[in-house]
């Protein structure tokens, strides 16, 4: 029925599925044992070798492989010039930074609205003494955005509530981020729409810049949470650290 309700014949559908098997990084990437106050996801597992008395559960913080680069000629850490954080610190430079692709298929200016709010993460990374270790192009035309190899915001339709989400790849070995995945549905500007006419009434003006600059504004913010969400980062619900009511 879901696919009757979108093609034009649901009796005849053609469609391209794609396996990605990925060869899992080389050593040097240096694992951190799970706090779960940080606010990022774990990636658990179970170590029988411990001793008596030890839990078994165990954890690894989910994060990102950024190494910085350094001087091959004074054997030091490679910081821009005057390039400092807000306290004074020097930026380090990253040698494989972290990019993201956004599907072209997008349409504007919902495409200059993702861009800008995904975007959002480079500052995030040189308040955390990055420089240049984030940022978001649009996507090749010739990429496929199932292609393992790469980070993606991709755009898609549904019939169905239009819903998103950001997901991890993370290497089950050591919690260490390998792709970023994110999917937007193209029907959440059209839900802001019906909102906007639940408390304006229907028939209302819904075309106006005020609330075109809502629904984008709106879209911002979802393209930031969700790939919040591939950088490894969960949910900041109020209760996650109130009271000590989870202890």
């Amino acid at each position: 029925p879901v696919v009757g309700a979108a093609a034009a014949d649901d009796r005849a559908v053609t469609f391209q599925v794609r396996h990605s098997l990925m060869a899992l990084p080389e050593d040097g990437y240096q694992p951190r044992p799970h706090n779960p106050g940080c606010g990022l996801y774990a990636q658990q597992f179970s170590n029988d070798s411990v001793p008596l008395g030890t839990s078994r559960l165990q954890a690894y913080t989910v994060r990102h492989r950024l190494q910085p680069k350094v001087d091959p000629t004074r054997s030091v850490t490679s910081v821009g010039v005057r390039r400092l954080t807000h306290d004074g610190r020097p930026l380090l430079t990253p040698v494989r930074p972290i990019v993201y692709y956004l599907d072209r298929r997008c349409p504007s200016p919902i495409r200059e609205a993702l861009m800008e709010g995904a975007s959002w993460w480079e500052a995030a990374f040189e308040a955390a003494g990055w420089y240049q270790a984030f940022r978001v192009e649009l996507m090749p035309e010739d990429m496929d955005p199932l292609d393992a190899r790469y980070n993606v915001i991709e755009w898609t339709h549904r019939t169905t509530r239009s819903w998103s989400y950001g997901q991890p790849l993370v290497d089950p070995r050591t919690g260490e981020i390998l792709r970023g995945y994110v999917v937007l549905g193209s029907g959440r500007g059209r839900q802001d729409y019906i909102l906007a006419e639940a408390v304006l009434g229907r028939g209302a003006d819904l075309t106006g810049d005020p609330i075109l600059e809502a629904v984008l504004a709106r879209l911002r913010q979802l393209a930031a949470h969700e790939v919040g969400h591939t950088l490894g980062l969960a949910h900041n619900f109020a209760a996650s650290v109130a009271n000590r009511s989870s202890a």
